[in-house]
């Protein structure tokens, strides 16, 4: 089993990245995935158990923007201590918090790490720092570490001397193949010599093309 900390599915982020994931390891390497969602955004879903072979468990959450985090993820490892699962996965260094709780329950830990929240201006002081106290725990505590950048990956290893981590680029599920007549040829009348995305960017994330 593995767990994500928050609205599954959606057009988010973190949840968009978990969704491709997930639904990858249980058709292409038959695995056994529970993502465990929050309440307070499962309204829509509510009846959803299952959503591309993934299974879902929703766990209470309260709808505050600085406790349901703390409060679904105590609970939601609870319940992987319950279950057993052969990997917890945590997403995020707020989530990752808890790493050291989770280990002492006996779990195995993998943390994606995502990027340095912290650094945003939405996020107050006593918020920041219990980011940056997050990303400790995640970092020092779990058994393996994700990143998703080789900035995020320099910057763990430079902070917390964790050199083991592993860089794995955010993804995008391969696009089929068309003809060179394209929707935007057919608009501009002309060929296209130039490929302009439009994405919201993070100084610690990266776009590969």
């Amino acid at each position: 089993m593995l767990s994500v900390q928050g609205e599954y599915p959606t057009f988010r982020g973190v949840e968009t990245h978990c969704e491709e994931l997930y639904s990858d390891l249980v058709k292409k390497d038959n695995v056994n995935v529970t993502v465990v969602r929050r309440s307070a955004y499962a309204n829509e879903t509510k009846g959803l158990e299952n959503y591309k072979g993934v299974h879902l468990k929703t766990i209470y959450s309260p709808k505050n923007r600085f406790l349901e985090a703390i409060v679904h993820t105590f609970l939601a490892i609870i319940y992987a201590g319950v279950k057993r699962p052969d990997i917890l996965h945590i997403h995020a260094i707020g989530p990752a918090l808890f790493t050291p709780f989770a280990r002492l329950l006996g779990l195995k830990v993998v943390v994606t790490h995502h990027g340095p929240d912290y650094e945003r201006q939405k996020w107050g002081k006593a918020a920041k720092r219990f980011l940056k106290l997050g990303e400790w725990a995640g970092v020092k505590f779990a058994n393996k570490v994700i990143v998703i950048s080789k900035v995020i990956g320099e910057s763990i290893k430079n902070k917390y001397g964790r050199h083991d981590y592993d860089l794995i680029h955010n993804g995008v599920p391969v696009a089929k193949r068309i003809t060179r007549q394209t929707i935007l040829t057919s608009l501009l009348y002309s060929p296209i010599n130039m490929f302009l995305p439009l994405a919201g960017l993070f100084l610690k994330k990266a776009l590969i093309i």
